[in-house]
């Protein structure tokens, strides 16, 4: 049975690709995939963001990788209070909004759930584990959230614990082809914490092009500089945290199919 990781930036599960000796061994537009030879029913893809990007990188995944199972792995804001940075959180439902933020609500909602019993099995085997996490929902939302209140807005409304914006599209177009799916999240930025909108803005830019308009937008507005710094440290610790993560679930979703 070959496993499909399923994340929207290479920098999520870098940490993963490094510990698995996994190399690049495709591309299809945005899209990257990673094979190793020492984990090899594991195929990683990375560019999975949003709708498209995630439903492209699914199919991709099962008609030329063979893939029988899809993980949805990354990162995510907190949209719970007593959720510091680094939480995981393997969800039992993700949720869609579409739209204009204005018009997000539980009645124009979609939701979509694991299978219960793969679910199950996957979270006992992690029981065994010394690894920390909870259980909860995630929402996948159409535009990046940076401000603490509307995460927490979101968290209260749809009673989720987290934010991202490609799982509930992952998880849907695995359940279009009749594959079964886990997501899982790495809390980023907990509700508490405020992003600059910067991070919003360039997160379809390149390295070189983020670079760039990171020196322009740093001129400009300086009081940002501690913000950027403090979420880069957090997105390089929180990396090497999902790979731990990452390592025990795959071999726990793995022998559970």
């Amino acid at each position: 049975m070959t496993l499909a990781i399923i994340a929207a930036f290479r920098s999520e599960i870098g940490g993963y690709l490094r510990r698995g000796g996994f190399r690049e061994v495709a591309r299809s537009g945005g899209l990257r995939f990673h094979r190793s030879e020492s984990v090899p029913r594991v195929v990683a893809v990375a560019g999975c963001l949003e709708r498209a990007a995630a439903r492209e990188g699914v199919r991709a995944a099962a008609s030329q990788f063979g893939a029988e199972m899809i993980l949805s792995a990354g990162f995510a804001a907190g949209a719970k209070s007593g959720q510091p940075s680094g939480s995981a959180l393997i969800c039992d439902r993700l949720i869609s909004v579409d739209g204009p933020a204005f018009s997000w609500s539980r009645e124009s909602a979609r939701e979509i759930r694991p299978d219960s019993a793969l679910l199950n099995r996957t979270l006992a085997r992690m029981g065994a584990t010394d690894l920390g996490y909870g259980i909860g929902g995630c929402v996948t939302v159409p535009q990046f959230v940076a401000n603490s209140s509307m995460k927490a807005w979101l968290g209260r409304v749809f009673d989720a614990s987290a934010l991202d914006m490609e799982s509930y599209w992952v998880a849907e177009s695995a359940a279009d082809a009749r594959l079964p799916w886990i997501a899982v999240r790495s809390i980023l930025d907990p509700v508490e914490q405020d992003v600059s909108r910067f991070v919003g803005d360039t997160l379809r830019d390149g390295r070189i092009a983020r670079g760039i308009r990171a020196v322009r937008h740093l001129s400009s507005r300086p009081s940002d500089a501690p913000g950027l710094i403090r979420l880069a440290s957090q997105v390089k610790r929180r990396g090497e945290e999902l790979a731990d993560f990452l390592t025990r679930l795959t071999a726990a979703s793995v022998s559970s199919f």
